[in-house]
């Protein structure tokens, strides 16, 4: 697995709960940047050698192609076409010829590994997927208790407008992108069986932690979840977002995270999406593997990227 001590780019044995093996692959004028999202820092190359740093936009050695070969990618720097990332055997990544591979590139793949990743610095609407044309919202009401709706879209309604902070691996906070407004579960309060909106705050945020869970089966499709009241998640009843026993299955409670561009202009996002992904070398064959530069611009769902060792 792609793992880094200090900055450096090393393999290491899968942790499905060390951050610094997850990652999101973001499309940028024909590149691509592979962010870690808890750690924000970027892969990038120095000289051969392969690391992170600050994520900086104006840092080309950041950029990166993923190219397809017979049997998954290549990454290859987008300003060194002519060098490919490879391991050695004291298990550092770094760069090397393209042409001394002969044909032995490392290969990546990616493998969904069920988990949702998002950018904390983009905005997004919730689109229902059981009611074509709506969205979530706060009815433009900035008062705290709010129960959050199902609207019709309307480009110019703030309270459509969300972003994701990831707290860790598993814990969410959904927030207002114009009001100080954030998801809430209701907390202990017995009369509440509904979504509704709360001020928190990221470093004690209590009610306001979801899970937000990908369904099986279902391309940008999630189920938003209380992760405090557990087996627990909210599901369209009316036009209110109602506490309902956990099941993916159930539609109602299905949502899709629409990126918008730009905030400014209340237009609506393209088709790019984020995924998190791990990155490891792969020493035998895996099954249910998917072409990672496919499924980076198709879905948020975390995915594993897989190498070839040489």
């Amino acid at each position: 697995m792609l793992d880094v001590t200090g900055t450096t780019a090393i393999t290491a044995s899968t942790d499905a709960q060390r951050t610094q093996q997850y990652w999101t692959i973001v499309p940028l004028s024909g590149a691509w940047r592979i962010l870690n999202p808890f750690t924000q820092q970027a892969l990038r190359h120095n000289g051969d050698r392969v690391e992170t740093g600050e994520i900086n936009g104006s840092d080309e050695n950041q950029l990166w192609s993923i190219e397809q070969s017979p049997a998954g990618v290549v990454l290859v720097p987008a300003t060194r076409r002519d060098k490919a990332v490879s391991l050695d055997k004291s298990g550092h990544f770094h760069l090397v010829d393209l042409a001394s591979l002969k044909g032995k590139q490392p290969q990546l793949r990616a493998v969904a590994a069920g988990v949702s990743g998002f950018d904390d610095q983009q905005t997004y609407r919730l689109r229902l997927l059981n009611k074509p044309g709506f969205v979530l919202g706060n009815g433009e009401v900035a008062e705290n208790g709010r129960p959050i709706l199902a609207e019709p879209q309307d480009s110019t309604h703030r309270g459509q407008y969300w972003s994701v902070k990831m707290l860790d691996l598993n814990r969410r906070v959904v927030e207002n992108a114009y009001f100080v407004q954030h998801f809430d579960d209701g907390g202990n309060n017995a009369s509440i069986d509904y979504l509704l909106q709360w001020p928190a705050s990221l470093r004690n945020p209590g009610n306001a932690q979801l899970t937000i869970l990908p369904v099986p089966g279902q391309e940008d499709a999630y189920v938003i979840a209380s992760f405090n009241k557990k087996e627990k998640m909210f599901a369209l009843r009316g036009d209110v977002m109602k506490i309902v026993p956990l099941n993916l299955k159930d539609s109602t409670a299905w949502v899709a995270f629409d990126e918008v561009n730009s905030l400014k202009s209340n237009l609506l996002g393209g088709k790019m999406k984020l995924s998190l992904h791990s990155i490891a070398c792969l020493h035998t064959p895996l099954i249910n593997l998917m072409r990672a530069k496919r499924r980076c611009s198709k879905t948020r769902l975390s995915t594993t990227l897989r190498g070839l060792c040489p």
